[in-house]
């Protein structure tokens, strides 16, 4: 019976493990798309990981999971660049629209002072 439990013991301490780098790259790739900054993370942490895993000489698994989450991380950095770059310039145009809006209003104001219709003028603004 001894020599069972030392079998076993000695087959679970050979066994590969799973990288906790791995993991968490993966699980803060996939957390990128919510927020950018757990990205940034993950994303070293999985190089890191397929280091490890590469030197461990198959000690180590979750190459899928490194690999997985550096493709989620580097995707959800460049959703938010894009949402960035796109949601400025949506900005820049309904910031100008409504700018020209109120030049609009200020000119129909001070012609309509200019002209003597104070009341007219004071309801525009």
């Amino acid at each position: 019976m001894a020599d069972i439990s030392n079998t076993e013991q000695v087959q679970q301490a050979q066994a590969p493990k799973s990288s906790g780098l791995a993991t968490t790259s993966l699980i803060l790739g996939a957390a990128g798309t919510l927020c950018c900054l757990p990205s940034l993370v993950g994303i070293p942490l999985g190089f890191v990981a397929l280091g490890q895993i590469k030197a461990s000489g198959g000690k180590l698994t979750g190459a899928g999971q490194a690999k997985l989450g550096l493709a989620l991380g580097f995707a959800s950095v460049a959703l938010w660049i894009a949402m960035s770059i796109f949601g400025n310039i949506s900005m820049q145009r309904e910031t100008a629209a409504a700018q020209d809006r109120v030049n609009k209003l200020v000119d129909e104001a001070t012609a309509a002072a200019h002209s003597g219709e104070m009341k007219s003028a004071e309801a525009r603004l």
